[in-house]
């Protein structure tokens, strides 16, 4: 949605530009991104252009996406806190061995 903040922006963008932005948002299948860029390539009439409606919503969604970095580099934090953590108990060792067992996620 920073990127591409309505289907007007994401169906100005080339074939190209699309690839790279899905790649580099970890799509990896060719055919999933040339599903995807024919979606956007053919996407319909939108419910509604009225800019009443269509830019609160956008500012609402980028605002979310502004929380959502936040919040996923907070968890980030405390993911590698409570891997330092389970790491200095002594029997850290022993549940790492056991099946189906592996580091805390």
């Amino acid at each position: 949605m920073t990127q591409y903040p309505d289907l007007h922006c994401a169906q100005a963008a080339s074939a190209e530009e699309l690839t790279q932005f899905f790649q580099s948002h970890r799509v990896i299948r060719h055919s999933a991104i040339e599903r995807r860029i024919h979606q956007i390539q053919t996407a319909g009439t939108p419910l509604t252009e009225d800019p009443g409606i269509v830019k609160p919503m956008q500012w609402l969604v980028q605002t979310l996406v502004i929380q959502l970095k936040a919040l996923l580099h907070r968890l980030d934090e405390l993911n590698q806190t409570i891997e330092q953590l389970f790491q200095s108990l002594p029997d850290a060792a022993f549940f790492e061995a056991l099946p189906g067992a592996g580091p805390p996620i």
